[in-house]
């Protein structure tokens, strides 16, 4: 393994729309209590094309982010099925990266991505596939984390979880982007006006973000509970929304008899 300085800056938008599981992500003993839980389809130029399932688990002192992502994507050879797993943990009072693993199967095989933090000033990336692969290690920047990787749109969700309580108008956040090529970087989130947005067939209003990181801007939307409903990319046509949970109409009144 080699030690390198802070990667190239590099753009994060091919990381979140190329193609790209994992045992169920680990935390400290304790009590657990399911914060949130729900599914996400994803779109490219109103042609849905996946779903990620996802679930944040507070854990003894950690938040435990998993999620099971499936996509089908045109390719010049057809179309390429794809099945990721994803656990992510990290400090639920700090929201500080303490382990993150994601595995992959597609084409009979199977990819592993991991990320080791082995103390305040260093991180190795592990890459792996069909259970032969490397690991470098990186200079750690200072702070928070975030991890970002194709096919796991839950990750958007954490960046927006991290920052749900705090006022800013922008402020950076240290990005991890696992792709063909690992970086680690700097980005930016930017607030913008509150909007209503129709959602689940009602108007919601909501937190508008933005996730600059150089040309590239996403969009996301974010209720009063903290939940990211909708993340966009319009330049590419990507659309991903959260799926509303179905109300059940009322019961119809029983007949009296007689």
């Amino acid at each position: 393994m080699k030690l390198a300085h802070r990667a190239a800056r590099r753009l994060i938008l091919p990381a979140l729309l190329a193609g790209l599981a994992i045992p169920r992500a680990t935390a400290a003993r304790g009590a657990t209590e399911v914060l949130d839980k729900g599914s996400i389809v994803v779109s490219l130029n109103g042609r849905s094309i996946g779903r990620e399932d996802f679930q944040f688990t507070h854990a003894g002192d950690s938040l435990v982010v998993s999620s099971t992502s499936t996509f089908t994507m045109p390719t010049p050879d057809g179309e390429r099925k794809s099945k990721k797993l994803l656990g992510v943990v990290f400090g639920h009072g700090d929201m500080m990266l303490r382990s993150y693993t994601s595995n992959e199967e597609f084409d009979d095989h199977v990819r592993v991505r991991g990320v080791v933090i082995n103390s305040e000033t260093a991180l190795t990336l592990l890459n792996e596939l069909d259970k032969r692969g490397h690991g470098d290690t990186y200079e750690r920047p200072p702070g928070r984390l975030f991890v970002l990787e194709s096919q796991l749109y839950s990750l958007m969700y954490v960046l927006a979880y991290a920052v749900r309580d705090q006022s800013f108008d922008r402020r950076p956040v240290n990005i991890i982007a696992l792709a063909q090529r690992d970086t680690i970087q700097e980005a930016e989130l930017v607030r913008q006006p509150v909007e209503t947005i129709r959602w689940g067939n009602r108007p919601v209003q909501t937190d508008h973000l933005q996730f600059v990181q150089g040309p590239v801007t996403i969009d996301l939307w974010m209720d009063r509970l903290g939940r990211v409903l909708r993340i966009a990319h319009a330049p590419s046509g990507l659309l991903v929304e959260r799926e509303a949970q179905k109300v059940r109409p009322p019961a119809k009144p029983r007949k009296s008899g007689g």
